[in-house]
């Protein structure tokens, strides 16, 4: 693979031989490379992968791997569930969602890339809307709702670049005790405290793609890579992100 620039990611991949020390708490990790024919876990718990839309495969000279999963645009119904569903609750412990993503949403509250929940009539307490995207520049709801690191929109001053501007970036949510942050391309953007049982209330399923079933707050643009860790915060402070996440 050739180096390029990617915005706030890197100049080239790693050399080779990189491994992961949390590889064992990695729940779900999609990377989309060459060769594959549909959309992989490649984590160690190699869930399988339910493509609704579908999303498909694409090839892209600016997406870390060449290829991307593309979700298409906002008017698309394409997402992603997994088996042992059960087994991606964060419960009251530490995690870890991040993506190198390209975000395409133009409309108002268009999208939000991950969520577990069903939208109910008093509201969405609990369905974690993750990377919620306000399209009106700055990044909102950046973590779970209820999770206090969310409801205002967080804008994006210390990495200095927005969810939908500038092509691929790197986006981390994590949970540390009960310490939430959202990070930009390795920057600290926002923080609060949480330490809610994720998934004990209104989960219906991981999705990738969409907010909650049946269509709500869809995610438009494409996915380089996204991992899930459950156990593992990773970052608790600035730090420089890889190009590409480790498959073991």
């Amino acid at each position: 693979m050739t180096a390029r620039s990617y915005t706030g990611i890197g100049t080239a991949p790693p050399a080779g031989g990189e491994t992961d020390s949390l590889f064992n708490n990695v729940e779900l990790l999609l990377m989309p490379e060459a060769g594959d024919a549909s959309i992989l876990d490649k984590s160690s718990n190699a869930r399988t992968v339910t493509n609704t839309g579908p999303v498909s495969i694409v090839s892209d000279d600016n997406s870390p791997t060449d290829y991307a999963m593309d979700f298409g645009t906002e008017g698309n119904l394409y997402y992603l569930t997994f088996s042992d569903d059960a087994g991606l609750k964060p419960g009251t412990g530490d995690f870890c969602i991040e993506t190198i993503a390209l975000s395409t949403n133009t409309t108002s509250g268009a999208g939000s890339m991950t969520g577990a929940g069903t939208v109910s009539s008093t509201g969405s307490t609990l369905n974690f809307p993750w990377f919620y995207d306000t399209t009106t520049g700055p990044l909102g709801y950046p973590g779970a709702v209820d999770a206090d690191c969310n409801n205002t929109n967080v804008t994006s001053t210390n990495s200095g670049v927005t969810w939908n501007v500038g092509g691929y970036h790197h986006w981390a949510f994590t949970r540390s005790g009960s310490t939430c942050r959202v990070f930009c391309d390795g920057y600290e953007e926002a923080s609060g405290t949480n330490s809610d049982d994720i998934g004990s209330t209104n989960w219906t399923a991981f999705l990738l793609g969409m907010w909650s079933l049946p269509s709500f707050r869809v995610f438009a643009g494409k996915v380089a890579m996204f991992r899930l860790t459950l156990g593992a915060a990773r970052y608790t402070s600035n730090f420089s992100p890889f190009p590409l996440f480790p498959k073991s």
